[in-house]
């Protein structure tokens, strides 16, 4: 994999810069899953209150409906549009080198209107003085199952 983050901070939104010390990228990756599976056990009664507990005021999110969101404030409005409860299953993810930065996937399944629903999403978690921050959310809705 190519270790090179820098994709992530082309338009001058976020700051590559946390002024924290490298940590070692097994850790940090222990301590993201630790976060990932904490979040998991909030967002089964509440997604949204679990997600922007640990949500970047600076991140950024992609979704099924709204514009992509640049902030907090637009992330809340995505979050909306997603479902009240889901459940998240972490499936991977990798550290940079230096320990700062961490991106995971996994998918998540809620039950809607129209019956189960499912979607895969990816994440880039930030260590910042305050912890580990969510500085960038994609959730991408599987297609439907294809009929007989």
């Amino acid at each position: 994999m190519n270790s090179d983050w820098n994709w992530l901070f082309e338009d001058g939104g976020l700051s590559a810069v946390t002024g924290l010390p490298p940590m070692d990228s097994g850790e940090a990756l222990a301590q993201v899953l630790a976060v990932e599976e904490a979040l998991a056990a909030v967002a089964e009664t509440d997604l949204k209150s679990g997600f922007l507990t640990v949500y970047a005021d600076d991140g950024r999110m992609r979704g099924a409906v709204e514009p992509p969101a640049r902030d907090r404030d637009a992330g809340e409005v995505e979050m909306a549009t997603r479902p009240a409860a889901a459940r998240l299953t972490t499936l991977g993810g990798e550290a940079s080198k230096a320990g700062d930065l961490v991106w995971t996937y996994g998918v998540m399944d809620w039950s809607g209107i129209g019956g189960e629903t499912k979607g895969h999403y990816v994440r880039v978690w930030q260590r910042r003085a305050e912890g580990w921050r969510i500085v960038f959310d994609d959730l991408l809705l599987a297609a439907p199952p294809r009929p007989n």
